[in-house]
């Protein structure tokens, strides 16, 4: 039985998806790991500690320029563990895409092309 266009479209979707996913986490892993390089440099440029740890959530909190150092130091690390951990369920989708391709090849679809299509998308943000 032949794929109908809406069981493509909602296959494409699917596929779609778990590529952005992949491809979005990881260049936000590249970015925020890249901000924790350029932070802890400024830091020991400013003679600041960078082993220092934020006591709070809210930069608007910081009395002083090492509270506001800790915290942008706090800030980038909370953004690598969160893309950190959305990797797992990225790579678990885009194993389960490219299981479903596998098993309908006749969607015409080819996972390798939509994930270059989604790094280069999300490259551009």
């Amino acid at each position: 039985m032949a794929l109908t266009p809406d069981a493509i479209d909602f296959i494409r979707k699917a596929v779609d998806s778990a590529a952005w996913d992949l491809a979005y986490a990881e260049q936000e892993l590249i970015i925020h790991r890249r901000n924790l390089s350029f932070a802890k440099e400024v830091m020991r440029r400013g003679g600041f500690p960078t082993d220092i740890a934020a006591s709070d959530d809210d930069s608007d909190a910081c009395l002083t320029v090492e509270e506001y150092a800790a915290w942008i130091i706090s800030d980038v690390k909370d953004s690598i563990a969160y893309h950190e951990g959305r990797l797992p369920a990225a790579h678990a989708n885009v194993a389960c895409a490219k299981l479903l391709l596998d098993h309908l090849p006749d969607a015409g679809i080819d996972f390798e092309e939509v994930m270059r299509e989604a790094r280069t998308k999300v490259a551009e943000l």
